[in-house]
């Protein structure tokens, strides 16, 4: 069932499996810890979001469907994302992009998807919150005609089963899993994988995170259609709940100063809104006993560098340190 994409890309472009490296960062406890690198698997479509996409992508190729709908907000993975590989793959896109269009001008991400062909349609925040409707789904179909739905970020079935492969295409074990988490649905793909002695630690990049673990159920519940497999899936893994910084993409100057000696230290840019929150909270638990002696633990950069730059900017208007590229 969770199986690879029938789609290929030429090698100089897309690399997967995406490489693992062992990381220099010390553990008090004597745990081991090494980074999958998926930022690596391409320039744009990075980290998760070829791995939320390409079974997508290929339903609509089997559908017949030539244009996939999506939505995201101005500074957006995703959008960034799903506009290149429709670029890459000869298929329109359009995204949904949350509020008004004269307030994205200044959005990098935003130039970048339009340059690559994405149509971008702007909505209030009122009708953004209607993004998972069926009516709204109707008033899209009635203004574009007919399109394959992919919801907000890739959180859907085929997006998890995507991410499943996180955990078996490079042949090693680990004792414990770390994954940033948005939506929920990169970790739901990730435990769907795990064997029962292994565990997984979610990273929520979001305050007040506490629906994810509802949310990864949903998504669990359509593959193992039981509840009791559901639940007895979900006791293996934590929620690391306290490292948000203040909410999403929000961003203090001790997070930077973070990721800035991660960067010098082991040669890996983070990003602010997940990874560099993740590693924090690694680092944190790491020194508070969380980790067993002698645990393997593989953290997933799961990408998000497209919107540094963005960071950037803001900070400097902060008069705050900025990170390092």
């Amino acid at each position: 069932m969770l199986r690879q994409s029938a789609i290929t890309f030429n090698p100089m472009n897309f690399l997967l499996p995406s490489p693992i490296d062992a990381l220099k960062m010390p553990s008090a406890g004597g745990a081991s810890f090494f980074i999958k690198r998926d930022e690596l698997i391409h320039p744009i479509i990075s980290g998760n979001k070829w791995r939320k996409l390409h079974l997508n992508i290929e339903k609509m190729r089997q559908q017949h469907q030539e244009l996939l709908l999506t939505f995201g907000g101005a500074h957006s993975n995703h959008i960034a994302a799903t506009a290149e590989a429709a670029r890459l793959l000869g298929f329109r896109s359009i995204g949904v992009i949350r509020g008004e269009e004269l307030d994205q001008l200044s959005s990098p991400t935003l130039k970048q998807a339009a340059e690559r062909g994405m149509q971008l349609h702007f909505v209030s925040r009122t009708d953004y919150r209607r993004r998972n409707e069926q009516a709204f789904h109707d008033e899209l179909r009635s203004r574009f005609g007919a399109f394959y739905l992919m919801p907000e970020g890739g959180a859907n079935y085929l997006g998890m089963a995507g991410c499943a492969a996180i955990t078996n295409e490079n042949k090693q074990h680990f004792d414990r899993y770390v994954v940033a988490a948005g939506t929920g649905t990169t970790a739901a793909g990730i435990l769907s994988a795990l064997h029962s002695e292994q565990r997984l630690l979610v990273g929520p990049a979001l305050k007040g995170a506490s629906f994810l673990r509802d949310n990864m159920a949903k998504l669990l519940y359509q593959m193992y259609w039981d509840n009791a497999l559901v639940e007895e899936k979900l006791a293996q893994v934590d929620f690391a709940l306290d490292y948000h910084f203040g909410g999403y993409a929000e961003i203090t100057p001790e997070l930077v100063r973070f990721m800035n000696d991660f960067r010098r230290r082991e040669g890996i840019t983070l990003d602010p809104v997940y990874t560099a929150k993740m590693m924090f909270a690694v680092h944190d638990l790491d020194q508070k006993g969380y980790f067993r002696k002698d645990e393997k633990v593989l953290l997933v950069h799961s990408g998000g560098l497209q919107g540094l730059a963005a960071m950037n900017e803001k900070l400097k208007k902060l008069g705050h340190e900025t990170i390092d590229i």
